[in-house]
């Protein structure tokens, strides 16, 4: 018994491995590897009509990133770094559920092709900077929205609150005339914060 009881205890204090989810939708796979929430399902063909509908929980404070692989639809393998397509278009709805048990006052959302590094102008990729959907990002909780294309592709919903186990739902849009094959999300809720 003696020994098996520091086992038990070193057992417990290891992280648990949980199974990253992955799902494909429109020639994509979409993962929750690197953390920071739960993917929970996606679907649509990414069209302005037919969005591509990303369903999440946040379960702390973030940031959390999403992972996006394309090209499927040609017989690569999912997860492959693949390389360029010929363009990248997708109409996105994200569906996120507020699971932190701290109540949200604006959402992050930011596209990187390298995960450490802000997307740069010459990258290409970004949150539709020439206006090929004609329709400018919004969300049903948060009243604004502030967009930024540089040093980093990055849009802000604010003026807005998403109490613990609420939902918030965002529209936006992502192109790309030289895609890689690889890009990230990089999400994050912001929050208030009390002050001594």
């Amino acid at each position: 018994m003696q020994r098996i009881l520091p086992l038990l205890v070193l057992l417990v204090l290891l992280p648990v491995r949980v199974e990253a989810a992955v799902f494909s939708s429109a020639g994509y796979s979409f993962s929750d590897e690197l953390g920071g929430f739960r993917l929970l399902s996606v679907s649509g063909s990414g069209t302005f009509a037919d969005p591509i509908v990303i369903v999440e929980e946040y379960l702390g404070p973030g940031p959390a990133v999403l992972t996006v692989r394309g090209g499927l639809g040609s017989g690569n393998q999912p997860g492959a770094y693949l390389p360029a397509m010929s363009m990248l278009n997708l109409s996105v709805v994200k569906i996120v559920v507020n699971l932190s048990q701290i109540n949200w006052t604006s959402f992050d959302i930011e596209l990187r092709e390298v995960v450490s590094d802000p997307s740069p102008y010459g990258d290409g990729l970004s949150f539709d900077q020439a206006g090929t959907y004609g329709s400018a990002p919004e969300a049903d909780r948060f009243a604004k929205m502030q967009s930024l294309y540089e040093p980093a592709d990055h849009l802000q919903f604010y003026s807005g609150r998403v109490f613990v186990t609420e939902t918030a739902r965002l529209r936006f849009y992502i192109t790309d005339p030289s895609p890689t094959g690889l890009f990230y999300l990089v999400q994050q809720p912001g929050m208030i914060v009390a002050r001594n």
